[in-house]
C-alpha cells in the first residue's frame, strides 16, 4: 500500500522513471503539461491511512523527478452542481 512516507523516499532532482516504478510501482494516471515540459504520474493512496488522496510526481524531459504535489483524488470528492 502507498504512503506519504513511501512517496517521501523519493528524491527531487535524482530519481529517474525506473527509480519510480521500482519504488512505488505503476501510476494511475499519466498525463503531460506542455507549458512547462513536465510529464505526470499520478497514484492514488491514503494519506496518513485515511484520505483518499493523490501524489502527482512530475519528471523533466530527461525524466528525471523534478517535484512532487499531493492533493485529494478527485474520484472520491464530492460531485457538486451549481445553479443560478
Amino acid at each position: 500500500m502507498l504512503t506519504g512516507e513511501k512517496f517521501t523516499t523519493l528524491k527531487i532532482g535524482k530519481a529517474a522513471k525506473e527509480d519510480v516504478l521500482r519504488t512505488i510501482g505503476r501510476s494511475a494516471e499519466t498525463s503531460f503539461l506542455s507549458l512547462p515540459q513536465l510529464e505526470v504520474w499520478s497514484y492514488r493512496y491514503k494519506e496518513a491511512g485515511v484520505w483518499n488522496s493523490m501524489m502527482h510526481v512530475h519528471f523533466d524531459r530527461s525524466g528525471v523527478l523534478s517535484m512532487m504535489q499531493n492533493g485529494p483524488d478527485p474520484m472520491y470528492e464530492e460531485k457538486r452542481f451549481f445553479r443560478d
